[in-house]
């Protein structure tokens, strides 16, 4: 009973610190996610005999050190960043290994975790001031920018708002509940992304609920879709004939960037440009962003596109870009591919759910600068969680 407790108690933490992209703050002297290799090498899962991650991680690694000691000169987001890829392949391979409890487990106390900060979220909109210092001390450093859940920045929030909205909807699709429930938590699923100001996460959560019911009922898919258009429009009449200029929410936001002057086409459209004078990438140029960019007045005070991916080509180049991203994501979309087959199959509805949250997160990067290969935590969580999935169910068949 004893181990059990400490086994979930460690648990709790690791994926807690690795959820939020804690690394060393207040609370953690050490690197917080080596929780992970102590669970890993202290608890290890019976059945887990060999290292499936291995070329994801050799590439990954490979990726970060183009793209930041070669690229940057930086080597400290190369250390940290390998650090986290590490910790999280080890957590799923030897401590979930071949345990579909414990992989099940791992989920449910993800999700549960995005469903707090949701919540913390939407506490900020009550009690700002009370909720800003409850924030400082869930994620143990300070606070930058509010409303937003557990997180010091809202696009952070962005993130964890993209999976946990797409994850939740569609297995209670995958999962064939009643239409009433599905309607009930569709609702609730645009709350966070409403009243967290989050645009993107609006539009990647859109286009996966369309994708995925398209894909799941077919030709039934246009009253449906018809539903759930009728089921956003009342939400947001609802919701906008309540709307002050006070009030923090993704139409006031719209409203302030655009009184700001920020243009997010127009960042992604400079960005290009600069591309094109170094078609090969930064790298073979031996520039940097900084010196590239210094005389842009759209890139003033170290901007960039806000596109994780158009920066990655930007300083690598296609030939390079694509070779790491086709390298890292062949056994994912090879996974995601038997998950779309498979779709109708109840027993597909975890591993489809978690694809699809997975495609959200990285169809938000398009709008930021955080993804797989900077390591952000619910992208990397999701990433080694789906391929550690199809080991087991690989294993588990006759």
């Amino acid at each position: 009973m004893l181990r059990k407790a400490i086994i979930f108690v460690l648990m709790l933490l690791y994926i807690y610190v690795l959820t939020f992209d804690i690394f060393l703050n207040q609370y953690f002297k050490f690197p917080a996610v080596f929780i992970g290799i102590l669970l890993a090498l202290v608890f290890r899962e019976p059945r887990s005999k060999t290292f499936i991650f291995s070329w994801e991680l050799w590439f990954l690694f490979l990726a970060n050190f183009f793209y930041y000691a070669i690229g940057q000169s930086e080597l400290k987001p190369l250390v940290v960043n390998f650090s986290i890829f590490a910790c999280c392949a080890f957590y799923f391979n030897f401590f979930v290994g071949q345990s579909r409890r414990r992989l099940n487990l791992s989920v449910m106390i993800f999700f549960s975790f995005l469903a707090l900060s949701v919540l913390v979220m939407c506490a900020d909109h009550l009690a700002p001031s009370t909720i800003v210092l409850l924030r400082e001390k869930l994620i143990g450093s300070q606070v930058v920018q509010s409303p937003s859940g557990i997180s010091t920045n809202i696009f952070t929030f962005g993130y964890q708002v993209a999976a946990f909205s797409t994850f939740v909807f569609l297995y209670t699709i995958f999962k064939r509940k009643h239409f009433v429930l599905v309607g009930m938590v569709f609702l609730i699923c645009l709350v966070p992304i409403f009243y967290g100001m989050q645009r993107s996460a609006l539009i990647v959560f859109g286009i996966n609920v369309v994708l995925s019911i398209i894909i799941y009922f077919r030709l039934k898919a246009i009253p449906i879709l018809v539903g759930i258009g009728a089921c956003c429009f009342i939400f947001f009449s609802i919701t906008s004939s309540y709307n002050t200029s006070t009030q923090y929410n993704i139409l006031n936001k719209a409203e302030q960037n655009a009184e700001m002057g920020e243009n997010r086409a127009g960042l992604i459209t400079e960005n290009i440009k600069i591309y094109s004078d170094y078609p090969f990438g930064l790298v073979f140029y031996n520039r940097k962003w900084s010196e590239v960019s210094q005389h842009n007045p759209t890139y003033q005070g170290g901007l960039t596109s806000h596109n994780g991916y158009l920066m990655f080509f930007t300083y690598l180049g296609p030939i390079v870009g694509l070779f790491f991203l086709i390298a890292i994501y062949r056994r994912l979309i090879l996974v995601f591919r038997t998950a779309i087959l498979n779709i109708r199959n109840i027993d597909f509805a975890l591993s489809a759910s978690l694809c699809f949250a997975f495609l959200a997160l990285s169809m938000n990067s398009l709008f930021h600068n955080a993804w797989l290969i900077n390591a952000n935590g619910p992208t990397v969580f999701l990433f080694f969680c789906i391929l550690q999935l199809n080991e087991i169910k690989l294993k588990q068949e006759p």
